[in-house]
């Protein structure tokens, strides 16, 4: 959920701040929109490299987290506009990648559950993205101080969860502790029990 609202808050709150940038708002807009495209380009190769999910997922919000850091420190122009919009680039990219990774990290009975309160988060993380604009009247660095602080914190601890590449679903609330833990070793595990022989499920019967 913290993922979810996260991708949902850097990502309206870079398409929201294309009139901050110090070149022409149509431009800044076009640029906005246009850089989505190769974000989702991206996702659907890396989605089936050795990376895996996680891995792809926690580099595109820290990537996103670092560009909004920079932008920080930039002077208003077309520099500026370059950097935010590779993070806008990233953080589209994460945004996308999510959705496929919640589907396949819940359980059959709490999957539609799951994807449902993750998204909630999103739809709240996007209201509340317009008043952390805001704050920059007081401060014009502090939302974006917000959005690299966040992104790079749900870059880091998405790493705790399992890797869902190459995995059968899992049916059962139990199979799913079984066969990826709590935390990120749960990948681990399972390639040892694959390498003795036993499948994902019998995995379920030795809890």
């Amino acid at each position: 959920m913290f993922n979810w609202g996260v991708n949902s808050m850097v990502y309206y709150g870079l398409s929201l701040s294309t009139n901050d940038m110090g070149v022409d708002n149509y431009i800044a807009f076009f640029v906005s929109a246009a850089v989505e495209l190769p974000a989702y380009l991206a996702c659907l190769f890396l989605l089936y490299t050795p990376l895996g999910r996680r891995f792809t997922t926690s580099g595109f919000e820290i990537l996103g987290g670092i560009a909004c850091f920079i932008t920080m420190f930039l002077p208003y122009g077309g520099l500026r506009l370059a950097i935010a919009m590779a993070g806008k680039f990233a953080i589209s990219a994460s945004f996308a990648l999510i959705y496929v990774y919640a589907a396949e990290v819940f359980p059959t009975p709490l999957r539609s559950a799951g994807i449902g309160f993750c998204s909630a988060a999103a739809r709240v993380a996007a209201i509340i993205c317009p008043m952390i604009l805001l704050l920059g009247e007081y401060y014009d660095r502090l939302p974006l101080f917000i959005f690299s602080g966040c992104s790079v914190l749900a870059g880091l601890l998405i790493l705790l969860l399992p890797e869902t590449q190459d995995t059968s679903l899992p049916e059962t609330i139990e199979e799913g502790e079984a066969i990826y833990g709590f935390w990120s070793c749960g990948r681990k595990q399972q390639k040892e029990n694959r390498q003795n022989g036993m499948d994902d499920y019998d995995l379920e019967e030795k809890a």
